[in-house]
């Protein structure tokens, strides 16, 4: 027998003698005194522990070797040697194990369990209680040649050592050592097929440190597994997702070695429950598990309850249905069947009854390769409490009625929150109207708070009651939303009522109720035009103060207008603001060769939701006389004189450096050109705090003769076009980065977006979408980031990490702050370093310089804000971009090689702003052991993802709005009088 230590004093055999039949009996030794009990069923063999017992203690439990070592029955050890905790609706706790778990051994003709289980009672003033106990199963089980076992918290497979050899395996001769072949056998190796058809290798010592388990005995051969490992995969098999693991054992015994297939494959899908049943619906075979499907016999599909068989009887009796096709079994159990039970619940104010069955499915097949295949697949059937409502809430004219119940009598208020307002009952009239209490305020009647809470009895039952809750639309507590391009207006209201039921067991029960009223007065609005300004006129309808004003994604705050040379009035039903065509925030709708046409846009945004309710824009047009005009958007206008040459200037034979881009107007005087700066052969080079772009204007002049030109009539003529933007007062919105042709980076690359995902794990294959944030994660548990460059497909250049930090607030410059990487490196003030996980070049990522990978240890926020933090982080990175030729400090940084930077997405030494963010992470305190999680912290940890939810999309877009902030460019063309003017409204 092998023996290794396993961390913190657990010693773990991985090699124990198996248990190869089954028991009919059970009995207890030492001094249980009624408290634990055993039964063996099948190949489990099952240990209770009574439920008044386990409820006023804490406990554990551990297993007993040969040696009379013990082994504490941790999460990990149980997944890991074939063990099984189950609490049931009574509170009595199961222990299941299987005849393959480690240190079930056999003993005579008994197969022996032994246990030690301490109990440490809830009152201090009680003892601490030792129990030992052994339960024995006389066995008669018989295997079949592959038994494989899909339990909740672990797969298992055991196979005949007999099984047929696997030859496709490749084994090398000098692979193979004597000195092993001993009086018993041996596991040696064990090969990983994984997905990609690669193999992979570990010894037994290896294979048990990445939490897998193999045992063998003179005639069989066991493989133990968690869910969802590194060298597992998942495939879906007729709409079910199926977790495979493709293990193959290869061991010897004194005569010769073997190599044994321990494929598994396990359905991982759980029941449905609808109106009036219980369904689960699985794949009849599971292609992994046979070689070929056409040679596949069924022999018996059978129904397990708390594994113990149903008959077909007892299955007519209780209403099961087992429905089979080629494909699918499926099962169906009416809700509240007999072999589940019934718990009562709370959900939305009312008491409700949840139905929880334990429920296994059995299949036995044959085929070409197996003998006979037997297969269980266990599940825990939890379907969600099913309410009783008196009646549904009612919107009134004036306003809500609110109704919750049915309530037992005995059953008491504890506090009553209203929007953001808590209060308690105070008082109660002859009518049953309760008068409430606030914090800081004495017992008020229903008239002095503009809200009626009203208890009323129900007639046919003296046993329980009700509560009706009154509230106005137009009480402060009530939210207030306008439904964009309608005239409609939604009310919400939110309720928390808090209950003490008469077990002194605490619910909190929570309410999102909207209403719908067309009251809307829309805001009417006309523009103007002077020869300096733009003028909007708003008259605004039934807008509040909730109203924000914005341009683009500026809010026009007082100081923001002045700042930007706005001028702001208002009277009693109207505003105005105007503007001169070159402040900050006008968009250029449209150049032409003779005016420029500007756009005001104004947005008139919800400060609650955050949504732009009316979209209000006034348009003018304004001359330019100038040579050269440079646009804040890109675009440059060039009216090139005639010049007097001899003989004349064709115009139309003009363009610029890329011959196609001609004129688009010409006269008697001059040629008109319109174009961009990423286009018609312009240059771009970068002369200290300004960007500068190039272009020429020349003649194409005709020569003769064509085919040997000599001489030309034409002129010479040149036209230089320059225009100068100043970086800082330049934000890209967007950019379009063609094909690198110059000799360095500095040439091409601009801002570029950024992106950043959470992987579900560390092999960087899945990632959570945008409906699935926030991310639920457990302090202890690592998080796995990937930020990405796009757009730039540019070998000579490489993104880094400059900064990341994680705040407890959507923006990335709120307190507190936890640095995670700083300068590029790993933060070294931080005992648990982020790990960088190296990206390798796939079809995914043709790139893998752009694309930066890094590991969070959530430690730290344990260390820094203690074990019982919990709520929602949110991490942020800035990035720089270096070139491989060129070099300047910036890149100079100790994690980044000597590389150029040349783009960068934050705020320091910077060229444009603007930074990555993730999704919402709500962050929970560790999973403990089973019995150590209350309902209510479950019921606060669902509550809070829900509620994250709702503020994740709100923040979401805020920062979309801050991201597309746009900054004109300086403008070198003067402005002068204006020729037309137009106005256009939306909403």
């Amino acid at each position: 027998m092998t023996g290794i230590s396993h961390g913190h004093g657990e010693r773990l055999t991985l090699l124990t003698p198996l248990l190869l039949l089954t028991t009919r009996s059970a009995f207890a030794e030492g001094n249980s005194s009624g408290i634990i009990d055993s039964a063996c069923d099948g190949s489990f063999v099952q240990t209770f522990v009574n439920a008044s017992f386990v409820n006023g203690h804490y406990w554990n439990v551990s297993v007993e070797d040969r040696s009379q070592g013990l082994h504490l029955l941790t999460p990990r050890f149980a997944t890991q040697c074939g063990y099984t905790f189950h609490m049931s609706y009574n509170g009595m706790l199961t222990l299941r194990a299987t005849l393959m778990s480690c240190h079930v051994y056999q003993q005579g003709s008994d197969q022996v369990l032994k246990m030690v289980w301490i109990f440490y009672p809830k009152n201090p003033l009680e003892n601490i209680s030792i129990i030992p106990y052994t339960t024995r199963c006389r066995t008669n089980y018989i295997w079949a040649r592959r038994e494989i076992l899909c339990a909740e918290n672990f797969r298992e497979v055991s196979i005949s050592r007999s099984s047929p050899n696997i030859p496709d395996v490749e084994i090398q001769q000098d692979d193979f050592d004597i000195s092993m072949m001993m009086n018993t056998a041996q596991v040696w190796k064990i090969f990983f097929r994984l997905n990609n058809g690669s193999r992979f290798e570990v010894n037994i010592q290896q294979a048990f440190q990445m939490g897998y388990a193999v045992n063998s005995s003179d005639s069989r051969v066991v493989f133990r597994s968690p869910y969802f490992t590194n060298e597992s995969s998942s495939m879906m098999i007729e709409g079910t997702m199926v977790d495979v693991i493709r293990p193959f054992v290869y061991y010897a015994d004194r005569w010769s070695a073997f190599l044994l297939d321990m494929t598994t494959a396990c359905p991982v899908r759980e029941p449905e429950c609808t109106e009036q049943d219980v369904v689960w619906t699985l794949p009849r075979i599971l292609q992994p598990l046979v070689l070929h499907l056409a040679e596949v016999e069924y022999k018996e599909t059978s129904v397990w309850v708390d594994f113990k068989k149903v008959d077909s009887t007892t299955m007519g009796q209780r209403g099961y249905v087992l429905t089979q096709t080629n494909a699918t079994t499926s099962l169906s159990v009416p809700w509240g069947a007999e072999g589940g039970f019934n718990k009562s619940c709370w959900v939305n104010w009312h008491f409700g009854m949840e139905y929880i069955i334990n429920l296994q499915i059995q299949h036995l097949w044959t085929d070409d390769v197996w003998d006979l295949t037997r297969i269980m697949i266990a599940t825990k059937g939890s379907c969600p409490c099913r309410e009783i409502r008196l009646q549904d809430d009612v919107c009134t004219d004036s306003g809500f009625a609110i109704t919750m119940g049915l309530f037992l009598n005995g059953v008491s208020i504890v506090n009553l929150t209203i929007g953001a307002e808590t209060f308690t009952v105070c008082d109660q009239d002859a009518g049953g109207l309760l008068l409430l209490q606030s914090v800081q305020a004495p017992c008020r009647s229903a008239e002095a708070l503009d809200y009626q809470l009203h208890q009323q009895l129900v007639p046919w039952s003296p046993d329980a009651f009700y509560l009706v809750l009154e509230i106005p639309y137009s009480a402060k507590v009530v939210e207030k939303q306008y439904l964009v391009g309608t005239t409609t207006h939604v009310y919400m209201l939110a309720v928390k009522l808090v209950l003490l039921d008469t077990e002194a067991q605490y619910y909190i029960t929570t309410v999102q109720q909207s209403c719908t009223r067309n009251d809307v007065v829309l805001p009417v609005a006309y523009g103007m035009c002077t020869t300096s300004s733009l003028i909007l006129v708003v008259q605004p309808g039934s807008l509040d103060s909730s109203t924000l004003l914005f341009v683009g994604d500026i809010w026009l705050s007082n100081d923001a207008m002045e700042q930007m040379g706005y001028t702001f009035s208002r009277n009693a039903t109207h505003f105005s603001i105007s503007m001169p065509p070159d402040a900050k925030g006008l968009t250029i709708e449209e150049v032409t060769v003779s005016f420029v046409k500007y756009k005001f846009q104004l947005r008139l945004v919800d400060a609650t939701t955050n949504e732009t309710n009316f979209q209000l824009s006034v348009s003018c047009q304004f001359p330019t006389t100038d040579v050269v005009a440079c646009f804040p958007n890109g675009t440059v206008a060039v009216a090139a004189p005639k010049g007097h040459t001899k003989p004349e200037v064709d115009l139309w034979r003009l363009a610029l450096r890329e011959r196609s881009c001609g004129p688009v107007y010409v006269n008697t005087t001059k040629a008109y050109f319109v174009f961009t700066v990423s286009s018609c052969g312009t240059s771009r080079t970068i002369e200290g705090a300004f960007l500068v772009y190039e272009n020429e204007i020349s003649l194409q002049k005709e020569l003769l003769p064509e085919e040997s030109p000599v001489i030309t009539r034409d002129p010479e003529y040149r036209l230089k076009v320059i225009c100068r933007y100043r970086i800082n007062d330049t934000v890209v919105i967007s950019s379009v980065v063609q094909a690198r042709r110059g000799p360095t980076a500095d040439e091409q690359l601009v801002p570029v977006p950024i992106v950043m995902k959470i992987s579900r794990d560390a092999d960087y294959t899945s990632y959570y979408l945008d409906e699935e944030y926030p991310v639920v994660s457990y302090l202890q548990e690592p998080l796995y980031f990937e930020v990405r460059l796009l757009g730039l497909e540019d070998q000579s250049i490489e993104m880094f990490l400059e900064n990341c930090w994680a705040t407890n607030l959507p923006t990335a410059d709120s307190q507190p702050r936890w640095d995670i990487i700083v300068n590029s490196c790993e933060n070294a003030n931080d005992n648990y370093l982020t790990v960088f996980h190296p990206v390798p070049h796939n079809s995914s990522v043709p790139f893998p310089q752009n694309v930066k990978r890094f590991e969070v240890k959530t430690f730290v926020f344990e260390m820094d804000i203690g074990n019982d933090f919990q709520g929602q982080l949110f991490f942020h990175c800035s990035v720089v971009v270096c070139d491989a030729v060129n070099f300047d400090d910036v890149c100079q940084m100790d994690c980044i090689p000597n590389r150029r930077r040349v783009a960068r997405s934050g705020p320091s030494r910077g060229v444009a702003y603007g930074r990555v963010s993730s999704g919402a992470v709500s962050i929970f305190p560790p999973l403990g052991e089973p019995d150590m999680r209350s309902d209510e912290r479950r019921q606060a940890n669902a509550m809070e993802a829900r509620t994250a939810t709702g503020r994740c999309l709100l923040l979401l877009c805020c920062f979309l709005a801050i991201a597309a902030l746009a900054s004109a460019a300086v403008c070198v063309a003067r402005l002068a009088r204006v020729r037309h003017r137009s106005v256009s409204f939306s909403w």
